[in-house]
């Protein structure tokens, strides 16, 4: 029996080998897909943390330049500015009793600002620490 086309030393994968392949890619994908769709949450989350930071070290600046006298929301608030120092990113109104920072996601991604406050404050009242300052869940 003669065997044609054959060529001595070339290897190659079959066809078998490339579809089991193939599966494990898709298997694999499967697996890292759901992780990459919770990353968009994460990294608003992680901004509004770093917001309620800015918020916290604002307060520390308040507090110093106050003569060491617990600052008020408003207060806080105004000292936090953006990329343009002229430019304040938070406000503080007496009708919410919040300060609330612009161009800022909320975890959930709902709107671009996210709230602050501390329970029962209103923007006049002073803030005895800043970790009293929280983030307030939209």
């Amino acid at each position: 029996m003669k065997i044609l086309h054959t060529r001595k030393g070339i290897k190659a994968f079959t066809l078998m080998e490339v579809v089991i392949v193939f599966i494990l890619l898709g298997i694999l994908a499967v697996a890292v897909i759901p992780t990459f769709t919770e990353m968009d949450d994460v990294g608003y989350q992680t901004v509004q943390e770093g917001t309620l930071g800015a918020l916290r070290t604002a307060w520390t600046v308040a507090y110093a330049d106050s003569g060491n006298e617990a600052p008020t929301l408003d207060e806080v608030a105004a000292l936090v500015t953006g990329v343009d120092t002229s430019a304040t990113v938070c406000d503080c109104t007496d009708t919410d009793t919040q300060i609330t920072c612009a161009e800022v996601y909320q975890a959930d991604a709902t709107t671009t600002k996210a709230e602050f406050g501390v329970s029962g404050y209103a923007c006049e009242s002073t803030v005895a620490t800043p970790n009293l300052i929280v983030i307030i869940d939209g």
